[in-house]
């Protein structure tokens, strides 16, 4: 994961996690009031990935030609797309009667052997290396900045000094087993990470931690709703059904994606869908744009003003 050298304008307002994503190594740029993070070498999405732009296309395509990026992914305000999902908590009663069955049983089952509660920046400093470790294997990370606790470092800094933003964990005796990174803004909580340990995934640590800080969070003083934002695109089910799960409620919203001007009439047309579906056919999937190709799709139904 390379750090970008590009910059914000001097006259932009920095969103409040600019520094955070910073801090992880990402592209972060702070425009039409959103925070903005690469995904991938080509894309850039909004921040919290549901909450609704408020840019026309031509300032999206701007945006595009600043970053020298070429896909924008984000929920607009108006103009019509494809719909996808996003998920929202705001149950006053929210408890075990919440959740889907059987991740109730996961979490009766495996709670008990639980510690789940808010963690310190310095606790994050110094116990999320067996984590990160087990991370870079499932994402193919090799280098040392993206695997090493010194990256991460630079994030737990920016964290500590960024307002509402808090960690919550969940330890199997002494192990720290997997964490939540979390927003609260004004009487909303935004997720902003989730990760564990492949190790617990037999103890069903997703559905513990994310069942017991659902619980913990609305039970502060003054938060009103927790939003987990909006589904993966191109959508992965088993991430949708994992948050339907745990209680909350699934949403229709629409989603948008702009593509760079001068890319667009090439990344727009047909003839260019059905030439990357032939290649990988050709090629047995050694070549694969099956990520791509929605991508490209949703552009050609995204009409925004």
């Amino acid at each position: 994961m390379q750090r970008s050298r590009w910059q914000a304008p001097m006259d932009t307002r920095e969103h409040p996690l600019e520094a955070f994503y910073r801090g992880m190594g990402h592209l972060a740029i702070s425009r039409h009031e959103t925070l903005w993070g690469d995904a991938g070498r080509f894309s850039l999405v909004s921040h919290p990935s549901n909450r609704k732009v408020a840019a026309t296309k031509r300032q999206i395509q701007q945006l595009l030609v600043d970053s020298g990026k070429w896909i924008a992914i984000f929920c607009p305000t108006a103009g019509s797309g494809p719909t996808i999902n996003e998920y929202i908590l705001s149950s006053c009663d929210y408890g075990l009667q919440s959740l889907q069955r059987q991740f109730r049983n996961h979490v009766r089952r495996h709670g008990a052997d639980a510690l789940c509660r808010e963690l310190t920046w310095e606790e994050m400093m110094h116990q999320t290396g067996d984590i990160h470790a087990d991370l870079a294997v499932q994402w193919k990370q090799t280098s040392a900045h993206e695997t090493g606790q010194d990256h991460w470092a630079t994030a737990w800094a920016a964290a500590r000094a960024t307002p509402g933003l808090f960690a919550y964990g969940c330890f199997l005796k002494d192990d720290l087993a997997g964490y939540i990174i979390a927003w609260v803004e004004g009487d909303t909580c935004h997720g902003v990470l989730l990760h564990r340990n492949s190790r617990f995934d037999a103890q069903r640590i997703g559905n513990v931690l994310l069942y017991n800080f659902s619980a913990a969070t609305l039970a502060k003083p003054g938060i009103r709703k927790i939003n987990m934002g909006r589904s993966w695109f191109p959508v992965k089910p088993s991430l949708d059904s994992f948050k339907r799960h745990a209680g909350y409620e699934e949403c229709k919203t629409t989603l948008a994606v702009v593509l760079h001007p001068k890319l667009e009439p090439f990344l727009r047309s047909r003839s260019t869908h059905y030439s990357l579906r032939l290649i990988s056919q050709i090629s047995r999937g050694r070549l694969s744009f099956d990520q791509d190709l929605p991508v490209l799709q949703a552009a050609r139904h995204t009409e925004i003003a």
